[in-house]
């Protein structure tokens, strides 16, 4: 995570550098992001947005 304040397009950079530098700790954030993903979260947000909407 990177505080507001410090997300730059340097900082980013550099964190993007670290992770491709580094596959087994990039298979697992990728691996505990996909645990916590909700799948259908666009179709979900989607129904809401329509039933808003309608309101």
């Amino acid at each position: 995570m990177i505080a507001q304040t410090q997300f730059t397009p340097e900082r980013l950079a550099q964190e993007l550098r670290d992770a491709l530098a580094d596959p087994e700790t990039l298979k697992m954030r990728g691996d505990a992001a996909r645990a916590v993903a909700v799948l259908d979260a666009a179709e979900r947000l989607a129904d809401l947005v329509e039933q808003v909407a309608r309101k």
